[in-house]
């Protein structure tokens, strides 16, 4: 399951629904795996649908939660990972 929270594109080809439902399915099971992860790796392709991964949501929350500020990698990693900073695809 080592594919960053991504379905195996031979399983949803052209169906974005299976494909959205996949990769939610991955990010709740590698957090369970390990519910201890640290801030998620900065990447382009970090969106995940029409929502925030779970990972970053996780991340972001565990800081505001500590009343940790955001540094300057959180910030973007919050802008990577939202669905409307992307054009249409």
């Amino acid at each position: 399951m080592d594919r960053g929270g991504q379905a195996p594109p031979f399983l949803h080809s052209e169906n974005h629904s299976f494909k959205n439902y996949a990769s939610k399915f991955l990010d709740v099971a590698e957090l369970l795996k390990d519910p201890k992860t640290s801030r998620p790796a900065l990447s382009p392709d970090l969106r995940n649908g029409y929502e925030m991964p779970l990972s970053v949501r996780l991340h972001l929350g565990r800081k505001l939660s500590s009343a940790a500020s955001f540094d300057g990698t959180d910030a973007l990693l919050w802008v990577l990972s939202l669905p409307d900073t992307y054009p249409d695809q």
